[in-house]
């Protein structure tokens, strides 16, 4: 009997699962850093100083955030929509909606220290007329000199 040689064949196929690794890892990174991203990153807003500025972005309930500029024009920010200048009346049906969807979220405002006080007041009178509590004031840390 001839014994023949079997000579081991080049495997022509690519290996794909360590590739899944890195997918999902990825994946798994980015699932976990996306609601700590800056939700405000579109508003042009420079927030009051305080000594005791706490962080209000929760990762089970990403705030609303409504920017009031220098000059008295809002803005209205939250997760997955980009950030847009709008009018009172739309501002309050959009955020109404969003917190009836999820009582818990937070409204973020973020008032420019430039700004009247009297816009800022309008906006927390007309939040509170329309049913909402949770609101609070965004501002930054003292820097030391």
């Amino acid at each position: 009997m001839a014994r023949y040689r079997q000579r081991k064949r080049l495997m022509a196929e690519i290996n794909v699962v360590p590739y899944i690794d890195v997918m999902l890892v990825l994946l798994i990174i980015f699932m976990i850093t996306a609601p700590m991203m800056n939700l405000t990153q579109g508003l042009e807003v420079d927030v009051p100083q305080a000594r005791n500025s706490k962080d209000t972005s929760t990762t089970d309930n990403p705030p609303i955030f409504i920017g009031i500029d220098a000059r008295g024009q809002l803005f209205l920010s939250y997760l997955g929509h980009p950030t847009q200048a709008i009018d009172l009346q739309s501002l309050l049906a959009r955020i109404t909606a969003l917190v009836q969807q999820n009582p818990q979220r937070l409204v973020v405002v973020l008032g420019d220290k430039n700004t009247a006080y009297q816009h800022v007041v309008n906006i927390i009178d007309s939040l509170q007329a329309a049913g909402i509590t949770r609101i609070v004031f965004k501002t930054q840390n003292y820097e030391q000199p």
